[in-house]
């Protein structure tokens, strides 16, 4: 019989809960425990935990981390924050455990240039320990940046990309909808964002990513720079956890800029059930002769101008 991938889900929110009972469908995975420091969810079945029709699964979940690696995982998939100075220890404890590790953490996802010394002990402890850790998702992780890349693979040369993204989240997870200030005023928005509450988490990473990955010149002119800020709805909120709150939602934009000029620009909005106002047509695109990657530099196909 063939082995099967022995996992650990780490952290059992709404992300990780989705993330089990998806890995219990997969014949090659098997689920051996689950972490999860909440009272309410320790010590219970992570079937009956993530609700799952055919609950109970026989997996505890463990609200002591070390009592779950101590089952000798082949992988553990993390899913507990988006902030990636806050799941070091997390992260550490895996790799010591000699686990790999696939994690849903945001500022993982391309840690190199927004915190370079946190990415250096990561990575000196996965090589110490002889495992993998990757941060990925739809986004940061695919959407607005490695899309963004695999379509430059087929391009002879780039001039200019942008990546826009619109999310309704009133019928999304309460914590996405808290962090992206939905039910705020304009004011208590502002505020949050002057405090860093309110931030589009993985932004700068995308944005780092595909100018790396472009081999565009790492200078200080040429930093990853974002802005966010919020705008008026246009219909109520419709929202079933923030409907009693006042509808508002959070539009954040990054650019690469090189010589003060925008290569790569992308946009997120994100809604709490609102619509859109319409965006204004781009200015057309502003050559440049960033080197692209090897695999563009192969490629035969016309450049594209807007994605």
């Amino acid at each position: 019989m063939k082995k099967k991938i022995r996992a650990i889900q780490y952290g059992v929110g709404p992300i990780g809960a989705s993330i089990a009972k998806l890995m219990r469908d997969k014949q090659a995975i098997e689920i051996i425990g689950a972490i999860d420091l909440d009272p309410a969810k320790a010590e219970r079945d992570l079937g009956e935990v993530v609700g799952a029709s055919d609950a109970p699964w026989g997996v505890k979940v463990f609200a002591d981390p070390q009592q779950a690696l101590d089952l000798n995982a082949d992988v553990v998939i993390h899913a507990t924050s988006s902030s990636l100075a806050k799941v070091m220890d997390q992260l550490l404890a895996c790799l010591e455990a000699q686990c790999c590790i696939v994690s849903t953490c945001e500022e993982l996802s391309y840690p190199f240039r927004t915190q370079p010394e946190l990415a250096a002990k990561l990575d000196a402890a996965a090589k110490e320990w002889g495992v993998a850790l990757v941060g990925t998702g739809v986004n940061p992780g695919f959407v607005m940046d490695k899309l963004v890349l695999t379509l430059a693979a087929v391009s002879q040369r780039i001039e200019q990309a942008k990546a826009l993204r619109i999310v309704d989240a009133s019928q999304r997870r309460l914590p996405l909808q808290k962090k992206i200030g939905a039910g705020l005023s304009v004011d208590e928005f502002r505020t949050q964002v002057k405090a860093g509450v309110i931030k589009h988490v993985g932004l700068p990473e995308s944005i780092a990513m595909v100018a790396d990955s472009l081999n565009l010149p790492s200078k200080t002119s040429a930093k990853p720079s974002s802005q966010k800020w919020p705008a008026n709805a246009s219909q109520p909120n419709t929202s079933p956890s923030r409907r009693d709150r006042p509808p508002a939602f959070i539009k954040s934009h990054a650019a690469f800029r090189k010589t003060g000029r925008s290569w790569f620009i992308s946009n997120c909005r994100c809604t709490s059930g609102q619509k859109i106002p319409p965006t204004p047509s781009p200015s057309p695109a502003t050559p440049t002769s960033a080197s692209p990657s090897r695999a563009a530099r192969t490629a035969t196909s016309p450049p594209p101008r807007w994605w």
